[in-house]
C-alpha cells in the first residue's frame, strides 16, 4: 500500500511539474491552474525560472529514484523560502544571569 501511494504522489507531482511549465509561460500565471505551487504566480520572472528549474531537477530525481521525496521536499522547500522562522525566547542578548553563569564556570570576564 505504501508503494502504491508513493507512486500516486509521484504521479499527481508530475502533473502539477506539466501545469506549472505550462502556466509559467503566461504573462500572468493563474494560482488556480498552479495549484500546490500557486505562491510562485507573484514571484518575478527570474524567481519563476529558477523555481521551474529547480522542480524540474527534483521530479527527475524523483522519476530516477521511484521516490516522490525530492519532488515534494523541492515543492515545500519552495513554499517555505518567505516564512521566517523566529522565536520570541531567542533575542540575541544575553541575560545577566546567564553571563554570571557563563563566568563562573569559564571563568571569562564581560
Amino acid at each position: 500500500m505504501r508503494t502504491i501511494r508513493a507512486h500516486e504522489e509521484l504521479r499527481q507531482l508530475a502533473q502539477t511539474f506539466v501545469r506549472t511549465t505550462v502556466a509559467l509561460r503566461q504573462p500572468d500565471p493563474s494560482p488556480v491552474l498552479l495549484g500546490d505551487v500557486a505562491y510562485v504566480a507573484k514571484w518575478s520572472l527570474d524567481e519563476r525560472e529558477r523555481f521551474l528549474d529547480g522542480f524540474a531537477e527534483a521530479v527527475a530525481e524523483s522519476l530516477r529514484l521511484d521516490d516522490p521525496t525530492p519532488a515534494r521536499f523541492s515543492v515545500e522547500a519552495s513554499a517555505a523560502r518567505d516564512v521566517e522562522f523566529r522565536s520570541p525566547q531567542f533575542t540575541g542578548e544575553v541575560r545577566a544571569d546567564a553571563a554570571d553563569a557563563l563566568v563562573a564556570r569559564v571563568g571569562l570576564r564581560r
